[in-house]
């Protein structure tokens, strides 16, 4: 059997330790437990703060060190990496080039191995989101996007929208581009021109 767990790495901490007592008997019934993706979000506290949902990296660190560490002493019983690892959001309307630093250094440092789906992963705003407020305020909603759209898994309902973004920092958008296209997926043309380039 399987039991799944849908927990933020805030629950997981308060639990870690309650999940590795059982774990060695779970494994004697044939039964394990998998933690589905856990949105980290960033690794940069600019980028957290904005998201507003008290994400703080000593925890996520703190997180990620012990979900490692469970998967390494309960192969068979404890999963995490295989269901997608992280939820991400690496690209934002206000993302800079010292955030992607910070966010290759930890992806680095924590040995994360989903960094094909994370250098894809961008904001959705969505609406009645503060956040998307926010944009909107500082003039960030644009008609289109200058790039092929990508659902991370937000919209969940058929009536669901998101709006539509560009980046404050133009540097940034190139790099979200090029990163994008060096491990392209479906929402990538075969003959989209960046993409024959790089």
């Amino acid at each position: 059997g399987i039991a799944r767990l849908y927990l933020d790495h805030l629950s997981f901490l308060r639990k870690e330790a309650a999940i590795r007592q059982i774990l060695p008997r779970l494994r004697e019934y044939g039964h394990s437990v998998n933690i589905w993706s856990m949105g980290v979000e960033n690794f940069s506290d600019q980028e957290n703060e904005r998201f507003n949902k008290g994400l703080r990296l000593d925890e996520i660190v703190e997180a990620s060190t012990k979900l490692a560490a469970l998967e390494k002493d309960f192969p068979d019983t404890f999963h995490f990496t295989k269901h997608g690892g992280f939820g991400f959001i690496l690209f934002t309307p206000w993302t800079t080039i010292a955030d992607l630093k910070i966010n290759l250094k930890y992806v680095r440092r924590l040995n994360l191995s989903n960094m094909e789906f994370i250098c894809r992963t961008r904001l959705q705003l969505l609406p009645g989101r503060p956040i998307t407020q926010m944009a909107h305020m500082e003039g960030l909603i644009v008609d289109h996007f200058s790039d092929h759209s990508f659902d991370s898994g937000c919209m969940a309902d058929v009536g669901d929208y998101e709006y539509s973004w560009r980046f404050l920092n133009p540097e940034v958008e190139t790099v979200f581009r090029m990163v994008r296209r060096l491990n392209p997926s479906s929402e990538i043309p075969a003959d989209d021109s960046d993409y024959l380039l790089i």
